[in-house]
C-alpha cells in the first residue's frame, strides 16, 4: 500500500507517451468497462457510440466512447478523483474489441511491459468473460473482473501465449492523509509509452494494439479552518505593522 507523502504533490508511476507506433493503427471499439472505487464495482456497456455512464467522481470527458456497432475508439484519458483519510483502492477494467466486425474478438493477445510496478499499482490480464473456476481473488481463469470486484488484481497474465478474446485491468491503492485528494488517471492509447508500467492488447493477425497506463497525483489542500487562521495571522501582523509605524 502506497502511503502519503509529506509533498504537497507528487505523482506515482508516471509514464511517458510518444514514441512511434510499434503496431499498426488500431480500428478499435469499447465493448464493456469497469470500475472499482473503494469497494464498490460499476459496471458499464457501450451502445452504438455512447458510454454508458459512471460513478460520481469519474471524469470521462477525455475519453473518447466505443461501440462495435459505431466503431468509435475507446481511447482517452479517464480521471477519477477521491478524498478522505485513510487507504483507498481505485482500479479500471476495460475489454476492446479489434476489427470486430471483420474478424471476431477471439483474436487476440495481451502483454505486460515488464520491469518494476509503480508504488501501489496491480494489473491483470485475462479473457472478459466469468468462467466456471473463477474465485475472486484467487488464482482461477476467466475472473479479472471477479479479481478486481474485491480489489485484488493478480499482476498476473492468465492468456499468456494465447489468441483469444483479452481485456485488461489496473488500480492503485493508496493512503490520504486528512488534507489530501488524489486524482488517478488511466490512459488508453494507440501509442506505446516510452517508460513506466503498461499493459498491452493486440489483434494477432493485423497487429493492432492499444496500451493501458496510470498515473496517481496527491495533493494536499488546507483545511478550511487552517486558511481561516492563516488569514487572521495575516491582518494581525498588518495591524500591528500600522500601529509600530504609528508610534
Amino acid at each position: 500500500m502506497l502511503k502519503k507523502s509529506a509533498a504537497a504533490l507528487f505523482v506515482i508511476s508516471g509514464v511517458s507517451v510518444g514514441a512511434a507506433p510499434a503496431y499498426a493503427i488500431p480500428d478499435v471499439a469499447l465493448e464493456q468497462y469497469a470500475f472499482v472505487i473503494d469497494g464498490v464495482l460499476s459496471h458499464y456497456t457501450t451502445a452504438g457510440g455512447t458510454l454508458g455512464g459512471a460513478p460520481a467522481g469519474v471524469d470521462l470527458s477525455g475519453f473518447a466512447p466505443g461501440s462495435v456497432a459505431s466503431q468509435d475508439t475507446g481511447l482517452g484519458i479517464i480521471e477519477i478523483s477521491v478524498s478522505g483519510p485513510g487507504p483507498h483502492y481505485v482500479g479500471l477494467f476495460v475489454d476492446h474489441e479489434f476489427s470486430e466486425l471483420a474478424n471476431t474478438f477471439f483474436n487476440e493477445e495481451g502483454a505486460d511491459s515488464g520491469g518494476p510496478l509503480g508504488a501501489g499499482q496491480s494489473w491483470e490480464i485475462d479473457d472478459p468473460d466469468v468462467g466456471p473456476t473463477c474465485d475472486p481473488g484467487g488464482s482461477g481463469f476467466n475472473c479479472i473482473l471477479g479479481d478486481l470486484s474485491v480489489s485484488s488484481l493478480l499482476n498476473t497474465n492468465f492468456i499468456a501465449g494465447m489468441v483469444t478474446d483479452v481485456s485488461m485491468a489496473m488500480a492503485y491503492d493508496f493512503t490520504l492523509g486528512v488534507d489530501e485528494s488524489a486524482v488517478i488517471s488511466f490512459t488508453i492509447s494507440d501509442v506505446s509509452p516510452t517508460g513506466g508500467f503498461f499493459l498491452r492488447h493486440n489483434d494477432e493477425a493485423t497487429e493492432e494494439a492499444i496500451f493501458l497506463s496510470g498515473h496517481v497525483s496527491i495533493t494536499s489542500v488546507p483545511e478550511p479552518g487552517t486558511l481561516a487562521l492563516f488569514g487572521a495571522g495575516l491582518l494581525a501582523f498588518g495591524g500591528l505593522r500600522r500601529s509600530l509605524r504609528g508610534a
